[in-house]
């Protein structure tokens, strides 16, 4: 089984990402449009018409960050399952257990490779999401401001 390591990275970029792409919404509202009034109510005229582009991008980088935080609680939920199978590993082979609790260490062993397989699963499935909401949420922005651009 892979170590955690690989996706750590990838979670911090991905949440980083997220902050930065909803960062970036404020920062294209605040100096994107022009200084005359004139020109920034046309400005925002045009973007108006483009709403539903720059909230449904708002969203996909708010679901992108939620993703990316999801994927922190079960990849630490993950290390939790490998140290209690170390331990579990490692009481195994303690010569002091008899028969019974062997069984009942085994059976716990069982238990606990299930549920990390479980979280490192979800942990698969949150990082492409979080990936891909980032992805398709900075596509939705970048259009609206283009086509509000072109438009002015």
């Amino acid at each position: 089984m892979k170590s955690p390591k690989s996706t750590r990275h990838s979670h911090q970029n991905s949440c980083a990402y997220a902050y930065l792409g909803i960062a970036g919404f404020g920062f294209l509202f605040a100096n994107l449009p022009p200084k005359n009034d004139q020109a920034a109510a046309a400005f925002l005229r045009s973007l108006k018409g483009n709403l539903p582009l720059l909230l449904a991008g708002i969203v996909c980088l708010g679901l992108a960050t939620g993703a990316a935080l999801a994927h922190r609680f079960f990849s630490t939920d993950y290390l939790t399952h490998q140290v209690t199978i170390l331990r579990l590993l490692r009481r195994g082979t303690n010569k002091d257990y008899d028969e019974s609790d062997q069984a009942e260490n085994s059976r716990l062993l069982k238990k606990e490779r299930a549920a990390q397989h479980a979280d490192l699963w979800r942990c698969r499935i949150l990082v492409v999401t979080a990936a891909g909401l980032l992805f398709v949420g900075v596509a939705l922005a970048v259009t609206a401001f283009a086509l509000a651009v072109s438009v002015f």
